[in-house]
């Protein structure tokens, strides 16, 4: 596995994925890159994330689930090949060739929630 580094511009294609603040991700942006994007719901209106450090626990969340995807399926170690889609979160975080990764997340107060995507670049 590469060093990853962070990247303002995958954060930046980050912002354009949750767009409308679906509960899927807008991938008209992205290209090839990969994306984990995560929907919290039941955000109180009353207590919105007003700052970075507001974002922090649900960024952690978010990281937190994609991790669990590890679960659902086993990787071959020989060939670090996964079947099943839904391990496709954690897979992103994990890429070999992973070299880089941008997050943003976005209060939707209309619809009562957070959500945080993730773009990763690859060498």
């Amino acid at each position: 596995m590469f060093k990853i580094t962070y990247d303002c511009y995958l954060e930046g294609l980050a912002l354009t994925t949750m767009s409308g603040c679906g509960s899927k991700p807008e991938l008209a942006f992205v290209g090839q890159k990969s994306v984990n994007y995560v929907v919290i719901r039941g955000i109180d209106p009353k207590k919105p994330p007003k700052t970075e450090a507001d974002y922090v626990p649900y960024i952690k969340q978010a990281v937190a689930d994609w991790a669990n995807y590890m679960y659902d399926d086993n990787l071959d170690i020989k060939t670090v090949i996964y079947k099943e889609s839904a391990m496709e979160p954690f897979a992103n975080m994990i890429y070999n060739k992973t070299i880089a990764v941008g997050c943003s997340p976005q209060y939707c107060a209309d619809k009562r929630r957070v959500v945080v995507s993730c773009v990763y670049n690859a060498k």
